[in-house]
């Protein structure tokens, strides 16, 4: 019966007649389209209106688990649950409206066995007929289904895994961190008492081991992002020669007393200030030159950067770390950008986790890189090099002070590629310069011209200690001709530690980086050009110090020990609480300028705690600042939404301590002085000129200098960020005001870099207010009225 009504329904299918048509083809057609669709594996049916179905393919029958169709079985519903019947009537009016219509549905066999499908409806409307009827392919996709939800399954295991696994390396992180928060605070006050020489040797292994586990940890955290995805890069401005001089450092305690020269360098036409993520760079720059260490225990390691493409607002630098360490061969370099794995795989292999190059590389390509290329040889060297693209905006900074042209110096480094460094850098500086290899040379030349300044290289061959010291020092004195040291860590304590007069001029930790060398020499010319206008050879300065009292508020007894003496060290008052609740009752009970707070703490939490202290009226301004042992990029925002200013990571070290409070604490005169070059300066909360005098060497000059500059490069900055206000693009507005924050804590103006950083943290998160935008235009303009009024007065 259904047969005849297909081939009805076939016969009933009349086609456009073209030239050679005839009759029979059509017949002949008809039975193959029959023949296709009763061989088809999928179910074919053909069903009216009310869904009774007219035809049922073979596959059809096996489908739905009859054999017959009747009157009890002959209709769709039969086999659709209520819900995918309704989508289907929905569906047949859109087959109706489009000619087709396709959905994923269930059917119920006659069994009970539900199936999922992919189901396309055909809808015919044949000529003269009152109604139209619809043709349906239905195909069992149920094994499929099955799989993908498997695979579903599986992927948000995998994702709670990694969830998992990162919480789990985050806590981990803390609860290591806090105690070696400890071992390297307490080592590092420890090595500022009298100790003997083989008590400072034994402190700087731990200090060296220390870090080294720190280190790793840190190897193991940015992994673990990686694998995630959730490694972030970010963009701000930085100056090239403050990362070499934070890196030189590091790089002076992982050296040790390796007979190694290091020379860092940055060639010239480097812009000076970039935009990107200097962190980021550090580590990539630590984790290569931290490998050439390892593996060269005698030569030469350079890191120099220069200049590959330049453009209006972006340029391509070029960074190749070199050694003459032990090389490797070309199946020890085929492993080395795989995780957990070294060059070295056999017992003289040197430590570590396998992840730096790893993470360097990747880090390198999502800062817009390339690749890390590698040049070496078993017994020859390496060479690592790579490129970065970078943000600029010019040449030089403003703030550079350039050396007086003509310096001469001369240079004392029996080391030829040493040597060859110094006549470079000290060249490009404007320095007339020459150099000797042994005393007697260096000696001739002492007697036979005039020097403004000798360097010389302290482990020098012909260095032979106190004696041999003292002699070369008093031919420079005789001669007038100011000694800086070239010397390890060790090297300097030791010169520190001698009677005043036999210290040098100054000492230069190996390895120097080129703003270390000219620093030296800046304040070289700076205590001649004072000589020859005063009688004294070293005219009186006023000390600046660190002034208020800091509260620490920790949980760990030991974290909390570690940071209150350092605070100390830096002239601060300490003060200790050991709870939220606890730090209350101390800010009830005396003035605090500062407070230093533990994120992780039973009980109330540092941010709860936070929100609680800015809860009072009195306390609302307070500076908070965050401690933690975990990520902070992780936990910057929720910091800053609870009114923290500043973050700083566990273990704490005493100079990202003091650089830190330096921005947030007022400075006092500790010895004031007749000549102190402070006096006719007005007392204003806007400027915390001391600070800002003292940042600068007391050159009053150029503090003006760059007060005029500031006034006019940013007066109209409330006007510029209320253009962007309402834009989708917050990149501009936050870069403006990051720049501004770094100049106006630079001269000083604390207070409105506070603000600028409340409302750059407005425009990361789109969501910057008129009234934060008032309160800034009115900080600066009251600023900008204190500048006018200085200038004034100052300039008659």
């Amino acid at each position: 019966m259904f047969l005849s009504r297909l081939k009805k329904l076939f016969r009933s299918w009349k086609p456009v007649p073209t030239p050679g048509w005839n009759l029979q083809f059509t017949e002949e057609m008809n039975s193959r389209l029959l023949a296709i669709t009763e061989t088809a594996h999928d179910m074919i049916a053909t069903f009216d209106l009310r869904g009774k179905i007219l035809y049922l393919n073979r596959a059809g029958y096996e489908f739905l688990g009859i054999r017959t169709l009747g009157e009890k079985n002959g209709y769709l519903e039969r086999y659709m649950s209520v819900p995918t019947t309704l989508r289907l009537v929905a569906g047949l009016r859109i087959a109706q409206e489009q000619g087709y219509w396709q959905d994923e549905s269930e059917w119920i066999k006659e069994d009970g066995t539900v199936l999922t499908t992919s189901q396309t409806v055909v809808a015919h409307q044949p000529e003269g007929a009152e109604e139209p009827y619809f043709s349906t392919i239905v195909r069992d996709i149920t094994e499929r289904k099955e799989i993908e939800r498997q695979l579903w399954l599986a992927k948000q295991a995998a994702d709670e895994a990694n969830e998992a696994k990162s919480a789990f390396l985050a806590r981990m992180s803390h609860e290591i961190r806090t105690p070696l928060n400890g071992i390297i605070g307490l080592t590092h006050l420890l090595q500022r008492t009298e100790l003997s020489d083989i008590q400072r040797d034994y402190l700087r292994q731990i200090t060296v081991s220390s870090n080294g586990l720190l280190h790793i940890l840190n190897d193991l955290l940015d992994y673990s992002k990686l694998e995630a995805d959730k490694l972030s890069i970010e963009t701000v401005p930085f100056r090239l020669e403050e990362v070499l001089e934070r890196l030189s450092r590091t790089f002076a305690v992982l050296l040790g007393a390796k007979p190694v020269d290091l020379m860092l360098r940055i060639a010239p036409g480097v812009p000076d200030v970039l935009y990107g993520d200097p962190s980021r760079l550090e580590q990539i720059l630590l984790n290569l030159v931290n490998n050439a260490i390892k593996f060269t225990d005698e030569g030469f390691i350079s890191l120099e950067i220069s200049l590959v493409h330049a453009y209006e607002s972006a340029a391509a630098l070029r960074f190749a770390v070199a050694d003459s360490g032990v090389g490797m061969t070309p199946q020890e370099q085929a492993r080395l950008f795989k995780p957990f794995s070294q060059a070295s795989e056999g017992a003289n292999r040197s430590g570590g986790t396998g992840l730096g190059l790893v993470i360097s590389s990747s880090l390198i390509q999502r800062m817009g890189g390339t690749r890390i290329q590698v040049d070496s040889g078993f017994g020859e060297g390496s060479t690592f090099s790579f490129q970065i693209p970078f943000g600029t905006q010019g040449n030089r900074s403003f703030l550079e002070d350039p050396l007086p042209y003509g310096l001469k110096v001369l240079v004392l480094e029996d080391g030829t590629r040493m040597r060859d460094y110094w006549l470079q850098t000290l060249v490009e500086m404007g320095c007339k310069v020459e150099a000797a290899e042994d005393w007697a040379a260096a000696e001739h030349k002492l007697n036979t011209e005039t020097w403004d300044a000798w360097i010389v290289d302290m482990e020098n061959g012909d260095m032979h200690g106190e004696e041999t010291w003292e002699t070369w020092k008093r031919s420079a004195d005789a001669k007038g001709t100011a000694v800086y040291c070239s010397t390890t860590l060790r090297g300097r304590d030791m010169l520190m530690a001698m009677e005043e007069d036999l210290r040098p001029a100054g000492v230069l930790i190996k390895p120097t980086v080129p703003m270390q060398i000219r620093h030296a020499l800046l304040a070289l010319c700076e205590r001649t050009e004072a000589a020859d206008s005063s009688a004294s050879r070293e005219p009186e300065r006023t000390s600046l110090r660190l002034n208020g009292t800091v509260l620490v508020v920790e949980d760990n007894e030991i974290s909390r020990t570690v940071t209150a003496r350092l605070v100390e060290e830096f002239g601060l008052v300490a003060c200790e609480a050991s709870s939220g609740t606890q730090a209350r009752h101390v800010l009830e009970s005396r003035p605090v300028q500062l407070v230093l707070m533990d994120l992780q703490m039973p009980g109330m939490d540092g941010l709860e705690t936070t929100r609680a202290i800015h809860g009072e009226e009195r306390f609302s301004s307070l500076p908070v600042i965050a401690l933690t042992g975990e990520d902070i990029e992780h936990w910057r925002q929720r910091c800053l939404d609870a009114g923290m200013i500043d973050l700083l990571r566990k273990p704490v070290s005493p100079e990202n301590l003091k650089a830190v409070l330096s921005r947030w604490l007022p400075t006092a005169l500790s010895v004031p002085s007749p000549s102190d070059s402070l006096a006719g300066w007005p007392d204003t909360d806007a400027l915390d000129i001391p600070l800002a005098l003292h940042r600068l060497g007391g050159k009053t000059a150029l503090y003006l200098q760059l007060l005029d500059r500031f006034r006019q490069e940013y007066a109209d900055l409330p006007k510029q960020l209320r253009d962007f206000a309402d834009s989708d693009d917050s990149s501009v507005p936050q870069r403006l005001l990051h720049s501004f924050r770094g100049a106006a804590a630079h001269l000083g103006a604390i207070p409105v870099a506070r603000e600028a950083l409340l409302l750059e943290e407005a425009f990361r998160k789109s969501q910057p207010t008129e009234e934060a935008l008032g309160t800034l235009d009115a900080r600066l303009n009251a600023l900008i009225d204190t500048i006018d009024s200085i200038l004034r007065q100052k300039r008659g």
